[in-house]
């Protein structure tokens, strides 16, 4: 059923129901997970945020918004939490098939925090410009619920968003994480209720929605860049801890044929760029290509990669006494 024409400021458009602002808002939320890492889309935010305080705002009421942010929602855990399909396809014939219905449920789940960030917003602060001011603190109080509740999963949260650069992640240090995400949610709502306030024209609010957003970029980039330009570092003096990463693809990770290949590359990188100065080696979790065995020595390659008068950290699984297992089935 399309609905009356509403407006921001002098640009008039047409508003849906449910059958299209569902859809339309998991889309948005899509859109946001890829401004988290690796992409790390910066202006998706301020598209996916905007876009669904609108339908927030213009919804039916709060039961509406409550099914419009559990859209929002799962299209963001969707994408942001599409990773955890990999660890089912370790052993594809026996848990394959519960990948991607793994990752909806949990998507559905986490989905009901921004739908009662949403629904919140539109029952205390109505159809009135006032809704877009109220939307952050919901969304960050949602966000903080989340990281705690039911054992907490802070995963993806707003302010991640700033994390491809050190200077713009400082801001961090001021207000913590939880208010970086409150502010940038804020730089996102205030052309719209600009717009509102003002009645901007359509070209006025096309330059607002593009200028507010860069200043508040450019506010996080200086302070972070004074912050760290008048940092106190140990420069030489210390022992370095070298964190390694091999990026290794989880289908390939135990296969057996590679296991030479992937321990080879673990002691590479451990091993190049001054090793003299490293004191502690970190790899990943069960990082270690081998079924551990107190009675099994360990290959060159590891032992090479431990510092001298050093130590290196890593994970192994570890053979089951009285139980048989092959490489193949970690």
């Amino acid at each position: 059923m399309i609905g009356p024409e509403r407006s921001l400021g002098r640009i008039t458009y047409p508003w849906s129901g449910l059958a299209v602002s569902l859809p339309v808002c998991a889309l948005m939320g899509a859109l946001t997970a890829l401004a988290f890492a690796p992409y790390f889309v910066l202006p998706l935010v301020l598209v996916g945020f905007a876009a669904f305080a609108l339908f927030i705002r213009h919804c039916g009421g709060s039961g509406a918004a409550l099914l419009i942010g559990w859209g929002f929602g799962i299209g963001q855990f969707l994408v942001g939490l599409r990773w955890i399909s990999e660890s089912f396809f370790v052993d594809a014939v026996r848990f394959g098939a519960l990948a991607w219905p793994a990752v909806l449920g949990l998507s559905g789940f986490l989905a009901l925090f921004p739908a009662f960030a949403a629904a919140a917003t539109r029952y205390l602060g109505g159809r009135g410009p006032i809704a877009f001011l109220m939307f952050p603190g919901f969304w960050t109080l949602a966000e903080m619920a989340r990281g705690v509740l039911f054992t907490g999963f802070p995963w993806n949260l707003t302010g991640y968003v700033w994390g491809f650069s050190d200077a713009t992640l400082q801001p961090m240090s001021a207000i913590g994480v939880h208010g970086v995400g409150f502010v940038t949610v804020m730089i996102c709502m205030v052309p719209l209720a600009l717009a509102e306030r003002y009645r901007l024209r359509p070209w006025a609010f096309a330059v607002t929605i593009l200028v507010v957003p860069m200043i508040g970029a450019g506010f996080f980039w200086a302070f972070g860049a004074v912050r760290l330009a008048n940092a106190e570092t140990a420069g030489d003096a210390g022992p370095w801890i070298r964190v390694v990463q091999p990026n290794i693809p989880q289908d390939q990770k135990w296969d057996p044929d590679a296991a030479t290949r992937h321990l080879r590359k673990l002691h590479d990188l451990s091993t190049s760029a001054a090793p003299e100065r490293s004191r502690v080696v970190i790899w990943p979790e069960t990082a270690y290509p081998y079924l551990y065995s107190d009675d099994v020595s360990f290959p060159e390659a590891l032992l090479g990669s431990i510092p001298e008068d050093g130590l290196l950290l890593f994970g192994a699984v570890r053979a089951s006494p009285g139980k048989q297992l092959k490489l193949g089935d970690c």
